[in-house]
């Protein structure tokens, strides 16, 4: 991959004044023989114990899916990574992180293009935290929003060009219907070195959810935008041609399980958790039905109706 020298040449120098005086333990050790690795040059992705679609985008730079538990820490450990950047609505596990003495960054995406503001956080965070080991981005499943931010990193530091960033996102196996992951990823350009030492600050290692109401809020909304689609056969509209389908969808199915770990769940009926997993899965087949090219529309039909479905029993039992 080709790097532009004017960036790389300022990374030792950003690497010195970003790095902070913090120091982990790790309380879990490994030997040497033990470490597994994972390189630029694959063009599959890997699986180890506890993680899935791990695909590198800078010997540095990782993407995947949520650590599953002590299996997905421990291999994160061998694979030499220090810390772990979540695109996840869903905050990361920063409990069983700070046991293996990995250090968590909170930076949530959604479906649809991140922000120049996001961009130059995750840019800022890989930064200020690689010269200690590998950084790992993870959104749910690896696939979509942990490879785009991994892409735009990556291009925003000069390591790479945005299409050989495409080329790793489709290693990934990021869905062409993330229109505005792939788009960002596109446009990205390399960042202003003095924009990335001037965003130093303390990172979040998790961020509070949205409350209950916002929540259902933003179902209601990506709800009425997913209607105009299939109003019109499941084809984006001309007269809404920003419309996105796969990622409302999917930003439905991760606000439900976000939802279903929000505290204020408690507050409801007993079975409202429940109805609250239902929708999760009712949701995510929606989703991955919309990037099934050669789907019938009044399949698609069914999977929506399941969604309003599964909304109206969760303002049912949210009301009792």
């Amino acid at each position: 991959m080709s790097m532009k020298p004017s960036l790389v040449s300022a990374l030792p120098f950003l690497i010195l004044c970003t790095a902070g005086c913090e120091t982990r333990t790790r309380s879990h050790s490994h030997k040497l023989e033990d470490a597994i690795s994972v390189s630029v040059i694959e063009q599959t992705p890997t699986i180890f114990l506890g993680l899935k679609q791990v695909v590198a985008f800078h010997e540095d730079l990782l993407s995947g899916s949520k650590p599953e538990g002590k299996l997905g820490m421990d291999s994160l450990m061998k694979l030499n990574v220090d810390t772990i950047i979540c695109v996840d609505g869903v905050a990361p596990d920063v409990k069983g992180a700070r046991e293996y003495g990995i250090k968590t960054i909170h930076i949530p995406l959604k479906y649809n293009a991140p922000t120049k503001t996001q961009i130059l956080d995750l840019t800022t965070a890989f930064t200020m935290n690689h010269a200690r080991g590998k950084v790992y981005i993870h959104c749910h499943h690896g696939k979509h929003r942990s490879a785009a931010a991994a892409a735009l990193v990556s291009i925003a530091l000069g390591f790479a060009t945005p299409q050989e960033m495409k080329e790793r996102m489709e290693v990934s196996e990021t869905s062409i219907h993330y229109e505005g992951l792939w788009e960002a990823v596109e446009k990205q350009e390399v960042i202003n070195v003095f924009d990335i030492l001037e965003n130093k600050k303390p990172f979040p290692s998790m961020v509070k959810p949205q409350g209950m109401t916002a929540q259902m809020v933003a179902i209601e909304e990506a709800m009425e935008r997913l209607l105009l689609v299939k109003q019109s056969g499941w084809v984006v509209p001309a007269s809404h041609p920003d419309l996105a389908p796969a990622s409302d969808a999917g930003l439905i199915t991760e606000t439900f399980r976000v939802m279903q770990l929000n505290p204020e769940t408690h507050n409801f009926a007993t079975d409202f958790t429940t109805q609250v997993i239902n929708a999760v899965h009712q949701a995510s087949g929606l989703e991955e039905a919309l990037m099934i090219e050669s789907i019938d529309p009044k399949s698609l039909d069914q999977y929506l109706h399941r969604v309003e479905q599964s909304c109206i029993n969760c303002h049912a039992t949210s009301r009792r």
